[in-house]
């Protein structure tokens, strides 16, 4: 499975942490790997809506996360905008960037 996450607004402005992140999970640590599929099933992943969250005139500082998960034939991109009111998304867009700033050089 590859999973890819794009940050925008706030202080993505900041080269390190608006550059795109990919994780492929086949060539991480398992239990990050497990962590991370558990994650996408909590969060009904591939039947979330293609945009969460409304961008409101004035929300410029707001973060955007365009999310995207290859998973076989399967291939879903979610926008998610600040604030995140589900628990279990937050959290996932939280361990995909913990996750891939391990892999960063």
């Amino acid at each position: 499975m590859e999973i890819s996450i794009e940050i925008s607004g706030g202080f993505a402005a900041i080269p390190k942490l608006s550059m795109p992140m990919t994780i492929e999970t086949d060539k991480i640590d398992a239990r990050a790997a497990d962590e991370l599929n558990s994650l996408l099933e909590q969060t009904n992943f591939f039947d979330q809506p293609e945009s969460i969250g409304t961008t409101k005139p004035g929300s410029a500082d707001l973060m955007t996360y365009i999310v995207t998960v290859r998973d076989g034939g399967r291939v879903h991109t979610v926008r998610i905008t600040d604030p995140i009111a589900d628990p279990s998304l937050q959290l996932l867009i939280d361990r995909i960037q913990a996750i891939g700033r391990l892999k960063r050089p």
